[in-house]
């Protein structure tokens, strides 16, 4: 108050720089996860009925295609089916094509999580296993994660 400071000040949480376990369980378990989705989606499976009526408006696509109703009375959001168009347009019309912008979708995405579980768990072990769990036992994501539909 006078000029003086106290002398006991609250801490600050010190930044080491280092990994915990808990942290490195997580990033272990997202690269797992994301090779495993890599591994489906090389492995080019065929499309689900409900992709399938998607993709068959991607076969000529145009804006008029895009804009309209899509075949099979199929609902898809326009701006992501643009955005599926152009790399149609880029590559062709392929199932792996296709699927890219959703498989990239999924990396980002699961790269995110796993930033966002690492940075909650910090140091705790028991926060990492279990954020570790979160991430390998989510078999769902691995089957919407290359799929040109949307859940």
């Amino acid at each position: 108050m006078n000029g003086v400071e106290p002398a006991i000040r609250p801490s600050k949480p010190v930044e080491t720089g280092l990994i915990g376990s808990g942290q490195l369980a997580i990033w272990i378990s997202a690269f797992a996860v994301i090779a495993a989705c890599a591994i489906r989606y090389l492995h080019d499976p065929s499309f689900w009925l409900d992709e399938a009526f998607v993709a068959v408006s991607l076969q000529k696509p145009s804006l008029q295609v895009i804009f309209a109703p899509l075949e099979y009375g199929q609902y898809f959001p326009r701006l992501y089916l643009a955005c599926i168009a152009a790399v149609r347009e880029l590559f062709g019309y392929h199932t792996w094509a296709l699927r890219l912008l959703p498989f990239l979708s999924f990396i980002i995405a699961t790269l995110f999580w796993a930033r966002l579980l690492a940075r909650r768990s910090g140091f705790f072990v028991a926060a990492g296993i279990f954020a570790r769990a979160l991430l390998l036992g989510a078999r769902f994501w691995l089957d919407q994660a290359i799929q040109l539909n949307l859940m």
